[in-house]
């Protein structure tokens, strides 16, 4: 078996106590999406093909640093989660390209965002409930897409002029009340 979805079920972390997926040796595809289960199952970061993962609205709130095994997982959704911080372990990860971390309660972009594979596309959709850019964005030269859509933003958008990478910014639906000095293709509200 290559893909399984066990989205909008009853799940929790105690029912992979007992390794269900261990077998799976082949698993690519993982959707556990909208199950309560609180942190990312032990026997989920062995999966060594896992290429794409949903874990949005579980209720998350850390990912465990087992989580760096997954060295070939290129779509991770992490939205809707309960994550405080960008997850540092995330850099780990070589065939990252698509990330989801829309609704969460990050408060900044992270510089540990700029360490992150060369081809990494980071979509911020994620960082709901971000009020300024701090520096720290500027040093995300990898990034080429940026949503930052209805997350109360209002200033510190200076530091996108600084990177060289940066194709679209989405900026929409937030209290911006000056256009940023920057080369990129920017959606504001």
């Amino acid at each position: 078996m290559t893909r399984l979805e066990l989205l909008y079920n009853n799940l929790s972390y105690t029912a992979f106590e007992l390794n269900p997926l261990v077998a799976m040796t082949n698993l690519q595809h993982l959707d556990l999406a909208s199950n309560p289960l609180m942190r990312v199952p032990e026997c989920v970061c062995s999966l060594a093909q896992l290429a794409s993962l949903n874990i949005q609205s579980t209720r998350i709130s850390q990912l465990p640093e087992s989580f760096s095994q997954l060295r070939k997982l290129n779509t991770l959704i992490l939205s809707n989660n309960q994550l405080p911080e960008f997850p540092q372990v995330l850099a780990a990860l070589p065939s990252l390209t698509t990330l989801h971390l829309s609704s969460n309660r990050i408060q900044h972009l992270d510089h540990a965002i700029g360490t992150l594979a060369p081809q990494w596309r980071h979509r911020a959709s994620s960082l709901i409930h971000v009020n300024s850019c701090c520096a720290n964005v500027g040093q995300m030269q990898n990034l080429k897409e940026l949503h930052l859509c209805s997350s109360g933003l209002r200033e510190g958008l200076e530091h996108l002029a600084s990177l060289s990478q940066l194709v679209m910014a989405n900026i929409a639906c937030n209290d911006v009340r000056q256009v940023p000095e920057t080369g990129t293709n920017l959606l504001c509200s």
